[in-house]
């Protein structure tokens, strides 16, 4: 399967597992402790963009790797990602919602300490789904080799 390199795919998940990790060991179960330390706010906002620019860049190295398929545009990655059966239609959309958190990012958007909380609080569940669809691709993957 093209030129994905086995180091450099374990290496990227590993990195999102560790962004992840960071975010799960935040008090996300109080709101009133999370938003007193500041610190906590800036690792959550961090860790957020660190994981959330993780997963497209693996979804687009994948792509390009493996099927030999560069994109040019991050929306272009899930759909192709369904296609190659790298993740099913569920995390395709969960993908697609991520990207549009990075874009906004990119655009200059940033998210207050509120947001950041509400972000960790409803949507993380969205990063760890698609590191899980990641992992079993790479797992399959990886056996096959």
């Amino acid at each position: 399967m093209g030129n994905l390199n086995k180091r450099v795919l374990k290496n990227r998940l590993a990195w999102i597992k560790k962004w992840l990790q960071e975010l799960e060991g935040l008090p996300l179960d109080n709101k009133d402790v999370f938003m007193a330390n500041k610190r906590f706010v800036q690792m959550a906002d961090l860790a957020l963009r660190r994981s959330a620019e993780a997963l497209v860049e693996l979804g687009a190295y994948i792509l390009k790797e493996a099927f030999d398929t560069p994109v040019t545009k991050f929306q272009e990655i899930p759909k192709a990602l369904v296609l190659r059966k790298v993740m099913l239609e569920p995390e395709a959309q969960l993908l697609e919602k991520v990207i549009q958190y990075c874009e906004q990012i990119e655009q200059g958007v940033l998210p207050s300490p509120e947001e950041v909380y509400q972000t960790c609080k409803d949507k993380l569940v969205y990063f760890s789904n698609l590191y899980l669809a990641y992992e079993q691709w790479a797992n399959s993957f990886l056996a096959e080799e």
